[in-house]
């Protein structure tokens, strides 16, 4: 039998991480706009916590959400892909960001929705 959309939530939390990271860090950059190393730091966290959502939840389901979705080895090597890119992509991102003087917080959001957007395709 396959389990139900509460029993299989668990398996998107790492692109539940992602997205929630994402709209915290855009509210915050609506009230107070932070600098780019805060930002980057932000967004490092949220990568952190997402690759810690993902060891919570690495647990083998075959088929989740009515069999809409399989969480197999290649799927999970292809989410630690995007999530390892996404981390390396802010850590060079950095000085770029402070040069530019650009707005920093939509585009760390827009990294980590990108990633989580990835990760769902996986």
């Amino acid at each position: 039998m396959m389990p139900g959309f509460m029993e299989s939530l668990p398996a998107l939390l790492p692109e539940i991480v992602l997205v929630l990271g994402a709209v915290l860090l855009l509210a915050r950059g609506v009230v107070n706009p932070p600098d780019a190393r805060t930002s980057v730091r932000w967004g490092l966290a949220t990568g952190v916590a997402a690759l810690g959502a993902m060891a919570y939840s690495a647990s083998p389901m075959e088929d989740s959400f009515a069999g809409l979705m399989a969480f197999d080895g290649l799927a999970s090597a292809g989410r630690l892909l995007v999530l390892g890119s996404l981390i390396a992509s802010l850590l060079l991102s950095h000085p770029w960001l402070e040069k530019a003087g650009m707005l920093n917080a939509e585009f760390v959001s827009l990294l980590l929705l990108a990633g989580a957007g990835l990760m769902g395709v996986c």
